[in-house]
């Protein structure tokens, strides 16, 4: 079923012109012969159902990687601090596997629509709405991003990983909100945007814990030096200019009638992407303040950033340790 039976206005003969052209190529498609015509494909109420299965896969493949790495450590022959240690080690590689792997596919999708939709192009991402349709590869990685956090929400839950802290677990919700919401509104383009810019900075501090778990001194300060600038660039910078303002301002001149029949849903879309960009703003104070005390050198400074003011559960002073 088509989602946007229930957003667009059933008095504006434009839109629901708009809705009867996607209920036939969505028919079409259910038939199975859309790709073969190469019709165009549209947002559709099943569509995310594939990441259900993403995400007992990913829990599944996190079981046989824990079990892979309890017995190559030999984990239950190690002291209760080793196995803490150990743990840290196999949520930092899982992670950042995880996060290298979203960011890939989520730039290979930028990258096909670079034409008319990016950072570049923002107003592109929205332009024929609601007429945009779902690219093939665009709806997998979709099912991917949507699969991998539904995943970190379970992991603690079904003692596969670290418990995240209930910052981190907002940030997790406020995601799955906007992949769902941006995908049956049709606005995957925006999403595809927001989604690969923030995902940048993330492999990094990954790697960064990875190394100060390792104890690699120098590999730990360049990488945590190296997402400090990216995180800043990405998600302080270019965030809340580029991603703000296609929401709020190309949204308004890009949708005809968007303050008229749409609101409630502009307003929710700008709500969570306020509240992510709230946190970008949270989450690069506590970088900073680590990096003001490496760089005064205090131990005892330090170990009180490390219990109070990491506020996503970044471990960004595990990293500066």
């Amino acid at each position: 079923m088509d989602p946007m039976r229930f957003i667009l206005p059933v008095e504006d003969a434009e839109y629901q012109q708009a809705l009867s052209v996607r209920s036939q190529m969505l028919q079409v498609s259910s038939a199975g012969a859309g790709a073969a015509l190469g019709l165009p494909d549209f947002s559709r109420l099943d569509g995310l159902y594939g990441s259900l299965g993403l995400m007992v896969a990913f829990l599944m493949l996190r079981f046989l990687f824990n079990s892979s790495i309890a017995a190559l450590t030999r984990r239950h022959q190690q002291s209760k601090e080793r196995q803490q240690l150990i743990d840290k080690i196999e949520e930092e590689i899982w992670v950042t596997l995880g996060g290298v792997t979203l960011l890939v596919a989520g730039w290979q999708c930028l990258f096909s629509v670079r034409d008319y939709c990016g950072l570049h192009n923002t107003a592109g991402c929205l332009r024929n709405w609601p007429l945009i349709p779902v690219e093939a590869n665009v709806h997998k990685y979709y099912n991917i991003e949507l699969g991998w956090y539904l995943q970190l929400m379970l992991k603690h839950v079904m003692g596969l990983g670290l418990q995240d802290n209930g910052t981190m677990g907002a940030h997790h919700l406020a995601t799955v909100a906007l992949v769902v919401l941006s995908y049956m509104l049709n606005v995957h383009l925006v999403g595809l945007v927001v989604f690969g810019t923030l995902n940048l900075s993330s492999p990094l501090l990954h790697m960064s814990k990875l190394a100060s778990c390792l104890e690699l001194k120098t590999a730990k300060a360049l990488l945590f030096g190296l997402f400090a600038a990216v995180f800043f660039v990405t998600r302080v910078l270019l965030f809340p200019y580029f991603i703000l303002k296609c929401c709020m301002y190309d949204a308004l001149t890009s949708i005809r009638g968007i303050m008229q029949y749409f609101f409630p849903y502009w307003l929710a879309f700008n709500v969570l992407l306020v509240v992510l960009c709230a946190m970008q703003g949270v989450w690069f104070a506590a970088v900073l303040r680590v990096l003001k005390i490496v760089v005064k050198g205090s131990s005892k400074e330090l170990q009180r950033e490390v219990a109070t003011a990491d506020p996503a559960g970044m471990g960004a002073k595990l990293a500066a340790q």
